[in-house]
C-alpha cells in the first residue's frame, strides 16, 4: 500500500507565534501492527506543497490533525467525508485523541488522527480548533489541487 500522509498542526512559538503548518508525506515506512502510530521519520515530505505559517522547529503542537490515505483512495470528496466523520465523533464526545476510521465497502480507506493539548480539551475548545485546521486543510487543499493529485498518483514524489 502506498501511503499519502497529510498532517495539519496548529503551532506555536514563543517567539514567532501561532499557526496552522501543513505537511504532505509519502512515508516509506508504515506501521502496519498499528496503523494510528506515525513513526518518528514520517518519510520524505512533498516540499513543494508545505504550508508554513509559523517556520519550523522549536514549535509546540497544541493541536493537530494526521490523515492516512491508500493514495489510490484520495480525493477531494474522501477527505470531505472523512472530515465530517471526525466532526461527528467530537460532536458525540469523543475521547482525545479521536481515532476515526472511515470504511466504505468493508475496507478502511482513511484512517483520522485529531488531539488537542490540555486545556483544549472540552467540546467548545475541541470544535473551535477542529474546524480552524479543517478550514486550513480545505484552504490548503483547493491551492495545491494539482500537486496533490499528482502526488496521489505517484507523478510528484516526495523529495527529503
Amino acid at each position: 500500500m502506498n501511503v499519502m500522509y497529510i498532517t495539519v498542526m496548529r503551532v506555536n512559538s514563543a517567539s514567532r507565534g501561532r499557526g496552522i503548518n501543513i505537511f504532505l508525506h509519502r512515508p516509506d515506512v508504515f506501521e502496519q501492527s498499528d496503523p494510528w502510530k506515525v513513526v518518528d521519520d514520517p518519510g520524505p515530505r512533498v516540499k513543494k506543497v508545505d504550508q508554513n505559517e509559523v517556520p519550523r522547529g522549536g514549535n509546540r503542537v497544541e493541536a493537530y490533525l494526521d490523515l492516512f490515505f491508500d493514495e489510490r483512495d484520495y480525493s477531494s470528496e474522501l477527505l470531505d467525508w472523512a472530515l465530517n466523520e471526525v466532526e461527528s465523533a467530537i460532536e458525540k464526545g469523543t475521547r482525545n485523541p479521536a481515532n476515526v476510521e472511515c470504511v466504505r465497502e468493508g475496507r478502511v480507506v482513511v484512517r483520522v488522527v485529531f488531539s488537542v493539548n490540555l486545556g483544549l480539551e472540552d467540546l467548545m475548545s475541541k470544535r473551535r480548533v477542529f474546524n480552524d485546521l479543517r478550514g486550513a486543510l480545505k484552504r490548503w487543499e483547493r491551492q495545491h489541487e494539482a500537486e496533490i493529485k499528482a502526488s496521489a498518483s505517484g507523478d510528484l514524489q516526495a523529495a527529503g
